[in-house]
C-alpha cells in the first residue's frame, strides 16, 4: 500500500500518540485523516471526535 506524505504523517502521529482529537487538528491534518478513512480497507476509525487506527492502519504505520 502506497501512502502520500500527508497520509503517512497523519498515520504516524496517530500511531505514536494512540489517537487524535478531531477538535484539535488543522484542516490539512484533517484532510489527511479523511484520506486514510477512505482507503480500502480503512486505516482509521472515527468515534465522535476521537480517531484511532484500525488493524490495517497499525500494519501500514509499522511499515512506514
Amino acid at each position: 500500500m502506497r501512502l502520500t506524505p500527508r497520509e503517512r504523517s497523519a498515520l504516524l502521529i496517530i500511531y505514536n500518540r494512540g489517537f487524535a482529537d478531531l477538535r484539535k487538528v488543522s484542516e490539512q491534518y484533517r484532510q489527511g485523516l479523511i484520506d486514510l478513512g477512505m482507503r480500502e480497507p480503512p486505516l482509521i476509525e472515527v468515534d465522535a471526535d476521537r480517531v484511532t487506527l484500525t488493524d490495517a492502519g497499525r500494519q501500514a504505520a509499522s511499515r512506514s
